[in-house]
């Protein structure tokens, strides 16, 4: 742990998992990964839907046991989002997003806006939780701690090193 290359590769390490670890907490949806929650379909009975955040724009909506899915398109501004269920050109859909983004007072009185984060969101009264999210909450944060840690202890080894 006492040598400089040994030093720099931690710390840097340690910075780059620093950055990314509270940068894919505090996003507004977690792109990539899949929400799960229990939802109400249109003949009352309760069944699991996933929500599969597909891009920055795109996501898929399905229901346990049912073969349709629901395929749509949202918007963020800050901590909500704005669901668009029309199926629209990427060109349509950037003059709505604009659009939106403008009067999102308006939008918002449409009820179509919901509260989210990268670890839940709701839709309709209904709670979605991401545990991919929380996954790597948890395991992002061990290692973070395991890097800052030997990170630190380098530098020290390294500093006392020198003087001696």
């Amino acid at each position: 742990l006492s040598k400089l290359p040994v030093m720099i590769t931690f710390v840097a390490l340690a910075v780059v998992m620093l950055v990314a670890y509270i940068g894919l907490l505090v996003r507004p949806v977690a792109v990539g990964f899949t929400y799960k929650g229990k939802s109400e379909n249109l003949l009352g009975k309760e069944v699991e839907v996933s929500i599969k955040i597909k891009n920055s724009s795109e996501f898929v909506m399905t229901s346990e046991g049912e073969d349709e899915k629901f395929e749509g398109r949202y918007i963020v501004k800050g901590r909500e989002i704005a669901i668009i269920p029309m199926e629209m050109s990427d060109k349509e859909f950037k003059e709505v997003k604009e659009d939106a983004l403008k009067n999102w007072e308006d939008v918002k009185k449409s009820g179509m806006v919901y509260k989210a984060n990268a670890f839940k969101t709701e839709l309709d009264g209904d709670d979605f939780v991401c545990t991919g999210s929380i996954v790597f909450a948890i395991v992002g944060g061990v290692v973070l701690v395991a890097l800052l840690t030997f990170g630190t202890l380098s530098v020290l080894y390294f500093v006392k090193g020198k003087r001696a």
